[in-house]
C-alpha cells in the first residue's frame, strides 16, 4: 500500500506511553506531517501547534508532540502515567510544596488526580541520592495529612516498584514526633524524600536548595564550620538556646566543639539599643556574676555569648533578646567610628531668673511658687494644670507657661519603647471656641481639639510636647510625660522595680 506523501513515519525512540503489557512488543510513536490532529490524547484539543504530531498505530490514538514532553503526575500509575497539563491559573496549594500558586506563572495540572503542582515540583525525580544521607537513596514519598499511614493511596504499581526488602516501608517504627524534615526540622510537607531504612526525611524545598556544608566565617569562629544534620540536647555557643527544639540548621566546629544555629554564625559584632547609652560589643563569655539580661531581665549565662557593653558597664543582653526587631535597628556598627554625641540643651539661659527656650520666641522667667495662676492655667508641655506649689517658667510677654521641670525635657532621647532616637517636637493645643445649646440657651466655651494626636506608648490621645522618630518613615511618636519615667522606677505600690513592658496588651506577673 503506498503511502500518502502528506503522511510520514519514522520509528525512533518514542516509545508509546499507553503500552502496559510488558509481554507484547512496545509500541513506537510515527511522527504525522501535514495531517490535521482529530483529538489530543492528553489535551483533548484539535489545535496543531507544530508542523507534526505524534501518532501510534497499534492503540489507534494521536497526541502532540509538546504534549508528549509534558511532565508525568507522580501520583499516577506507572504503566499508565497521567500527563500534567500547563496552567496559568492561581491555585492556593501545591500538591508537592504546599505553597500557592501565582496566575500567570507557567504551573501544571493533573487533571485526573485534581492537583496543582509547580513547574519546579513537578520535575522531582523518584528517587535521588543526598548528601545529608549518603547510606541510602531517598524516595519520593506522598503522605496524606503528613502520616506514613495511608500507603493505599499511592498506586499499587508505585509500592511495588519502590519497595524492596532493603528499604521497604515499616509503618510500626513511625512516631508522629519524628515528622519532620531532618534539614528545617518543619513539618514534612505532603511530597517529600524519605528513607525507610533510617527513618530518614527531607522536604522538596530543602532538597532543591540545600544549605552549604561549610561555612567560613572568621569573625564568628576561627575555623571552618560544618553543618551537623542531627539535633542534640546541648544549647548553642553562641546566644545559649537550645540546639535540639530548633527550626534552624545546626553548624559544629570538629577542632574546639564548638557548635551553633546557623543564623548565630551572622550575628552582628557591635550594635548599638536604646536601652544602654553606649555600644554593646557580642562576647562569648562574661566575668563571673549575676548578670540580668538588659532586655528581659532574666538572668544571663555567662558561659555562652551575649552581648555587653564595651565601655566595661554591668550591663548585657541575651544575643537573641538584642538583635529582636523591636529592639535593634538593624546596624551592625563594627568597624563604624562612634561619634561623639552631642546634647542639645532645651533652652539657653540668660541669667539666673530667665531663659529662652527652643519652643517658644518670648523668653520665660522662673516663678518660684510665689504667683497665684488662674485656675485655667495649664503647663503647654504636658498639659497638666500648674499649682500653687510648683515652681514655672512664665512668659514675659503672653500667657506661655511650663513646669520647670518639663522645661527640662531632653531635645533627644533614647527610650526603651522603641529602637530609634526621638526628637521632641513642641505641638502646643490650639483653642477652639465652640458654641453647645444646653436648655434653649447658648454657652460659648473653649475647648482644646486643634493639634491633638495619639501615642504610640500609652495608646492615649493628648496634647502637649511629644517624642517623635527621627527616622523618616517610622510614625512613632511618645507623650512627653510617659517618655520621663524612668526604667525601670520604683512605684509605692510595690516593693519591686517595675519595667516598661514591650508586649502591647499583655500583663507579665501575678
Amino acid at each position: 500500500m503506498e503511502e500518502s506523501t502528506s503522511k510520514f513515519s519514522l520509528r525512533a525512540t518514542l516509545v508509546c506511553r499507553q503500552s502496559s503489557d510488558p509481554s507484547q512488543p512496545i509500541h513506537f510513536l510515527s511522527r504525522q506531517y501535514g495531517e490535521k490532529l482529530s483529538k489530543c490524547l492528553n489535551c483533548r484539543y484539535t489545535k496543531q501547534r507544530t508542523a507534526y504530531h505524534l501518532y501510534c498505530e497499534t492503540c489507534d490514538y494521536g497526541i502532540h508532540r509538546h504534549c508528549y514532553y509534558l511532565p508525568r503526575c507522580r501520583l499516577s500509575d506507572i504503566t499508565r502515567p497521567h500527563t500534567l497539563q500547563e496552567s496559568y491559573q492561581y491555585f492556593s496549594s501545591c500538591f508537592a510544596c504546599g505553597d500557592e500558586g501565582i496566575g500567570h506563572d507557567l504551573n501544571y495540572y493533573c487533571a485526573t488526580c485534581g492537583l496543582f503542582f509547580h513547574k519546579v515540583c513537578s520535575l522531582y525525580p523518584p528517587e535521588i541520592r543526598h548528601p545529608f544521607h549518603a547510606q541510602h537513596p531517598l524516595k519520593l514519598t506522598f503522605s496524606s495529612d503528613s502520616s506514613f499511614s495511608d500507603l493505599k493511596q499511592l498506586p499499587t504499581s508505585w509500592q511495588e516498584e519502590h519497595s524492596d526488602s532493603e528499604t521497604e516501608l515499616d509503618v510500626s517504627d513511625v512516631s508522629i514526633s519524628d515528622l519532620r524534615c531532618k534539614c528545617c526540622q518543619r513539618h514534612l510537607q505532603e511530597v517529600y524524600y524519605h528513607c525507610s531504612v533510617c527513618n530518614f526525611s527531607l522536604n522538596l524545598t530543602c532538597t532543591r536548595n540545600p544549605p552549604p556544608f561549610t561555612i567560613f566565617n572568621y569573625k564568628s569562629h576561627e575555623h571552618p564550620l560544618y553543618i551537623f544534620p542531627r539535633r542534640i540536647a546541648s544549647p548553642c555557643d553562641a546566644c545559649g538556646l537550645s540546639l535540639e527544639n530548633t527550626h534552624d540548621l545546626v553548624y559544629a566546629c570538629f577542632s574546639c566543639n564548638f557548635m551553633v544555629h546557623r543564623a548565630c554564625i551572622y550575628l552582628p559584632r557591635v550594635i548599638k539599643i536604646t536601652r544602654h547609652p553606649h555600644r554593646l560589643s557580642l562576647s562569648s563569655s562574661l566575668p563571673s556574676g549575676k548578670f540580668p539580661c538588659g532586655v528581659c531581665r532574666l538572668t544571663i549565662d555567662v558561659t555562652y555569648g551575649q552581648f555587653s557593653c564595651n565601655k566595661g558597664c554591668h550591663y548585657a543582653v541575651h544575643s537573641k533578646c538584642a538583635i529582636e526587631e523591636r529592639i535593634w535597628d538593624g546596624k551592625d556598627l563594627d568597624g563604624v567610628p562612634e561619634e561623639p554625641d552631642e546634647d542639645v540643651e532645651p533652652f539657653e539661659r540668660i541669667d539666673d531668673e530667665t531663659i529662652q527656650h527652643f519652643s517658644h520666641e518670648h523668653s520665660l522667667r522662673i516663678n518660684m511658687s510665689n504667683r497665684v495662676c488662674d485656675e485655667d492655667s495649664f503647663c503647654q508641655a504636658c498639659i497638666i494644670p500648674i499649682l500653687v506649689s510648683e515652681s514655672f517658667y512664665g512668659c514675659t510677654q503672653c500667657s506661655f507657661l511650663l513646669h520647670e521641670a518639663c522645661a527640662s525635657f531632653p531635645r533627644k532621647k533614647d527610650h526603651p519603647l522603641h529602637k530609634h532616637r526621638l526628637i521632641l517636637h513642641p505641638i502646643p493645643p490650639k483653642p477652639l471656641e465652640v458654641v453647645q445649646i444646653q436648655g434653649g440657651t447658648f454657652k460659648q466655651y473653649s475647648r482644646y481639639v486643634e493639634g491633638m494626636f495619639k501615642y504610640s506608648g500609652c495608646d492615649q490621645s493628648g496634647y502637649g510636647f511629644v517624642y517623635i522618630c527621627s527616622e523618616e518613615g517610622c510614625q512613632f511618636q511618645l507623650d512627653a510625660r510617659c517618655a520621663s519615667l524612668p526604667d525601670p522606677f520604683i512605684h509605692g505600690s510595690h516593693s519591686h522595680g517595675l519595667f516598661f513592658n514591650l508586649s502591647k496588651g499583655r500583663m507579665h506577673g501575678v
